[in-house]
């Protein structure tokens, strides 16, 4: 999980967290026995130990470890509910899944009709928390959704789908963003899930050697806030979610799309490790 805030020390004490989940163990892992534990130590520490091998080569210490029993409700009321209401109350905040192809992460964001997932449950939290949604506190809010397949941007909500390889531009006024993306604006929690899924109809999914159903493209779900006074626009805030597509064994990746993820994913972890320092 990544999180950037304007006022991030109310939030967190670091700017960046990592929040790391198991998943259940499936396939020839099952049939092995390896698996990961996690141990919690009195110093606060929670490392990801893998069962088997010396704890010098086999753990590794993240901000907040979960099981492989752990719900999408219980990640998200631990880790993600507070930087939701930190990116209502005018903060920006990002959190993106990351890990390998077929480690669960569009369940974690997305979830099931059953079990829903990081991105709904906000949605639920801001549009539920009072009758009338965030009219009630002065707010306008709108959703865009894009995706990022080998290196073009394509707006996921367009209304044209012919519509794609998008330019990113920058500006002083707003940073870094993506020309002729469509923001639609939304008034409650079903405006922003029909949204969701008539751009999951679009998105890039493919079968891989680890997974049937695979996410191929990075996908870029924006919920922005405006706080408006008497005569304009007072406060600017965003939620980023971001379901990044699996990486895989280089040695093994000879499709296009693949040699694109890993050097996407790549140039991220040194954007991240630069931001840690």
């Amino acid at each position: 999980m990544l999180f950037r805030s304007k006022s991030r020390r109310e939030v967190t004490k670091e700017p960046l967290q990592v929040v790391v989940r198991l998943r259940p163990l499936a396939g020839v892992a099952a049939e092995t026995g390896y698996a990961w534990s996690i141990e919690r130590r009195p110093d606060g520490q929670q490392l990801v130990c893998h069962q088997g091998r010396p704890e010098s080569k086999g753990s590794f210490t993240f901000d907040h470890c979960f099981g492989d029993r752990t719900s999408n409700r219980e990640l998200f009321d631990a880790t993600a509910k507070k930087l939701v209401q930190s990116a209502v109350d005018g903060s920006n905040a990002s959190i993106l899944a990351y890990g390998q192809t077929s480690s669960g992460k569009t369940h974690s964001i997305l979830g099931t009709p059953y079990e829903p997932g990081i991105l709904p449950l906000a949605v639920e939290e801001i549009f539920g928390f009072q009758e009338d949604g965030l009219r009630a506190v002065g707010k306008q809010a709108s959703v865009s959704y894009y995706e990022i397949f080998n290196e073009k941007v394509t707006d996921l909500l367009a209304t044209n789908p012919v519509s794609t390889s998008l330019s990113v531009k920058e500006s002083a006024g707003q940073g870094f963003f993506v020309q002729g993306l469509r923001e639609a604006p939304v008034y409650s929690n079903e405006d922003v899930l029909c949204l969701v899924a008539r751009g999951e109809e679009r998105r890039r999914y493919a079968r891989t050697r680890w997974n049937d159903y695979s996410s191929r493209s990075h996908v870029i779900f924006t919920l922005s806030f405006a706080a408006r006074g008497a005569i304009e626009v007072s406060a600017r805030s965003k939620l980023d979610i971001v379901d990044l597509a699996g990486c895989e064994n280089h040695k093994h990746e000879a499709s296009e799309d693949g040699r694109h993820i890993n050097r996407s994913l790549f140039f991220l972890g040194e954007v991240i490790s630069k931001l840690c320092k």
